[in-house]
């Protein structure tokens, strides 16, 4: 199942919480509460079954924090408990609830004066996809990839068998990493994926993997644009 993260900010104790996958909830709300943090809004990645499935329970033990997720999600997550039936008919659960409100690209959730949170809009995946970019006084330094780039060790999981756009968001994400420069220590900039375990960023960027993605990309938008000529 997908993993779940809980930013707090150190000062206001404001927090929120990032893919309700429902093997983690418990331990989640248990570092809420025990660290006296304040839930203010729980956040998607994108609104498949093994991202949100353990939402209501989060929902139950704070009933006013409302649950967000990408505008382009909305239906994707009203179907999520069908995809979790079909998928799963052993283990049907009925904690998948529909998003109280939404967020757009750009958006930004400020957790204090040293912590922000922006969206990136990265569909592909589905819809919705969305890969939350963390500032640290004003330095980026993490990205929530959710499943835009699902990776173990530094190869992209189902790279080969991917369709387009899936390939294509995975290179818009290294693409605006880089945009963002000015912005990032990618030294220490990390990324925090969907599932397995937290990864370098530079070990994607400069494994073969990420490299073959790029020129791949160049030959696709290089198609796009000799179709254009025609």
């Amino acid at each position: 199942m997908a993993n779940c993260y809980v930013l707090a900010d150190k000062k206001t104790k404001q927090c929120v919480v990032i893919d309700c996958g429902g093997q983690h909830i418990q331990a989640s709300i248990e570092i809420i509460k025990s660290n006296g943090f304040k839930p203010i809004y729980i956040l998607a990645t994108h609104a498949h079954f093994d991202h949100i499935e353990g939402t209501g329970i989060m929902k139950d033990a704070f009933p006013s924090v409302p649950f967000l997720v990408h505008k382009k999600g909305a239906k994707v997550c009203s179907r999520a408990s069908k995809q979790l039936s079909d998928v799963c008919m052993w283990m049907i659960r009925r904690d998948i609830i529909d998003a109280d409100d939404y967020f757009d690209n750009g958006s930004v959730f400020k957790l204090g004066p040293n912590l922000s949170i922006s969206v990136l809009h990265t569909p592909g995946h589905s819809p919705g996809s969305t890969v939350f970019m963390v500032y640290i006084k004003k330095v980026l330094t993490y990205a929530i990839s959710g499943d835009t780039a699902v990776m173990k060790g530094a190869a992209p999981m189902f790279w080969e068998g991917s369709l387009f756009w899936t390939k294509m968001s995975f290179v818009n994400f290294l693409e605006h990493i880089e945009k963002e420069a000015n912005r990032v220590d990618l030294e220490t900039f990390k990324l925090l994926p969907g599932h397995f375990a937290p990864l370098p960023f530079m070990k994607i960027r400069n494994g073969r993997y990420a490299k073959k993605a790029m020129k791949w990309a160049a030959k696709q938008r290089e198609r796009e644009c000799l179709a254009l000529d025609i």
